[in-house]
């Protein structure tokens, strides 16, 4: 294996650094190989990819909450039936059947959760933005950057709560097309699984024109039937619906258990 294959500009999208003080021996996956992608990154250096897929003191891994997340989606939605749940394992979360009822486990600390899955849709976001676009570097993806990488600042992250599947179960988080957005609202799309994410990707814009580009999207994405739908701010990582049970009525308790 060559050091320059998972090379393009030579300086690595987080870090910023060049070799010979990193190396870039080492395939970095945009999307976790445990979601059957094989999709690979380039200018990442071996040390950034280590961090993110390794839990610091205190901190969940973002690679994993990422897969933990999607894995639940696709456990209990496209393939769901009455045994699925026997299937389910999770790091982070306890599924108990009898009461329908998903748990933190401990000792792990909701807001913190929360946190790195949300880092985890930027970390995806800007690796393959830059594999598309080779434009990772550029500063006006600084702010992303420091959040993904560092836990510097707190990007937003919206989330279109539907009562129906708006696509396939595909892999798809990226479209050039979907760049004019990032242009023009400072926001992009993300879509992952059916599921849909709104990212803060130029922060400043973003305040700008968060009304109108939330606005419009609801306008395209969401099916408005008892009044339960739109798009909301994700704030608590038990807001995503992980087993589309989006008719059934939901209550967080003073124990921050989910019922569905």
């Amino acid at each position: 294996m060559t050091d320059n294959k998972y090379i393009n500009k030579g300086f690595c999208i987080w870090c910023q650094k060049s070799r010979p003080e990193v190396s870039f021996n080492n395939e970095p996956h945009i999307i976790p190989h445990a979601l059957d992608c094989d999709d690979i990154g380039l200018d990442i250096c071996d040390s950034c990819n280590h961090y993110f897929g390794t839990a610091a003191k205190g901190e969940c891994n973002t690679n994993l909450v990422f897969f933990e997340v999607f894995k639940t989606f696709g456990l209990f939605t496209s393939n769901r039936d009455e045994n699925s749940w026997k299937y389910y394992r999770s790091a982070y979360f306890k599924y108990e059947h009898k009461k329908n009822l998903i748990t933190l486990k401990q000792p792990f600390r909701l807001q913190s959760l929360t946190k790195q899955f949300k880092r985890s849709l930027y970390e995806v976001f800007l690796q393959k933005y830059h594999k598309e676009t080779g434009c990772g570097l550029d500063k006006e993806m600084d702010d992303v950057r420091n959040f993904a990488r560092y836990g510097i600042g707190n990007l937003s992250v919206h989330y279109a709560v539907n009562k129906i599947f708006l696509g396939a179960q595909d892999k798809t988080v990226f479209s050039l097309g979907k760049l004019e957005e990032v242009k023009n609202y400072g926001y992009y799309t993300f879509w992952f699984m059916s599921q849909i994410f709104f990212l803060e990707i130029i922060p400043g814009r973003a305040m700008l024109m968060k009304d109108i580009f939330l606005n419009e999207y609801a306008q395209r994405y969401i099916i408005n039937i008892d009044g339960d739908q739109g798009i909301i701010e994700l704030k608590d990582i038990r807001q995503l619906d992980f087993f589309m049970q989006r008719w059934s009525k939901k209550n967080i308790d003073t124990n921050n258990n989910l019922h569905l």
